[in-house]
């Protein structure tokens, strides 16, 4: 598992054969998180967005990543994952259970998540 203190607001990834730097604008409020990764392509360029959602017991559950299909398989998406994650440092998170993204999966189990079922879905479980 990772260790969520190397994480920084500030990544950089290979894009297009070269390296761009990433920014992340983050809204908050008391029951929803969301982050949108942006790059200078050479114009801001949105790349990605992660939300999370607050559950009834206090616990968040990922209710929405997209990454742009030019930038996908690139590794934004688990870099959004891991800015979650250390967003919501000390808490609970929840996967969806309708997963249906072998890069996804990856991604929880990578970073140590209890795999958990629910009838014949396969969601993830992780305390951060």
């Amino acid at each position: 598992m990772k260790s969520f203190s190397q994480f920084v607001n500030e990544a950089t990834l290979k894009l297009m054969g070269k390296k761009h730097e990433l920014q992340f604008k983050w809204i908050e409020r008391d029951d929803y998180v969301g982050c949108d990764a942006y790059s200078y392509l050479p114009i801001r360029t949105l790349l990605g967005t992660i939300e999370a959602g607050k559950l009834d017991n206090g616990d968040w559950k990922v209710i929405n990543v997209t990454v742009k299909p030019e930038f996908q398989g690139q590794g934004l998406g688990t870099i959004l994952y891991e800015q979650l994650f250390l967003k919501l440092k000390g808490q609970t998170i929840h996967s969806d259970t309708t997963i249906n993204s072998k890069a996804v999966h990856k991604i929880w189990k990578k970073m140590g998540a209890e795999k958990i079922r629910d009838g014949g879905k396969v969601g993830y479980v992780l305390k951060v």
